[in-house]
């Protein structure tokens, strides 16, 4: 279950989500706290039912599987969030970006990514960050896409 704050916090991003990365699309880990997380998430944006997908596999998934889940998002969505779990979304965001290692993303924290051509092009460095949030630092960040990397996000280990 989520804390009060988890539930606060969950408010707060998806007004963030709703504010400054809409998505269409929503997919989930079966874990009960990603699914209130995503609950919030898809009543806060109007993500249809048809569009919210509950993923058993993401629960402690790999990257790879994490990438397989990217890669099945149909090619008309624009956007789409991942609720999903570390490691493998820290390293799967780091691969991303173009780095070597993952990025430290505390709990309930989002990374909004702009570079993906096609949801299957999945290759090293093919995004840049256009926003992240984190509600421990109370901090809601945005980039221009143009001017984002990842120079300013904590590597992971």
């Amino acid at each position: 279950m989520l804390s009060e704050r988890g539930i606060a916090d969950c408010t707060r991003l998806a007004q963030w989500l709703s504010d400054a990365q809409p998505t269409t699309w929503l997919v989930t880990s079966a874990a009960r706290r990603c699914v209130m997380t995503s609950a919030e998430i898809a009543g806060a944006l109007g993500v249809p039912e048809d569009h919210r997908i509950e993923e058993p596999r993401l629960y402690e998934a790999s990257e790879s599987i994490l990438t397989d889940v990217l890669q099945s998002i149909p090619t008309d969505i624009q956007r789409a969030a991942i609720v999903a779990h570390n490691p493998a979304i820290s390293m799967l965001v780091g691969r991303l970006l173009g780095l070597q290692r993952g990025i430290a993303m505390p709990p309930g924290s989002c990374v909004g990514l702009f570079g993906l051509g096609e949801w299957f092009d999945c290759r090293q460095g093919a995004c840049v960050v256009s926003a992240s949030w984190a509600p421990q630092q109370r901090a809601f960040v945005s980039g221009s896409q143009e001017q984002s990397d990842a120079s300013n996000l904590p590597r992971d280990g």
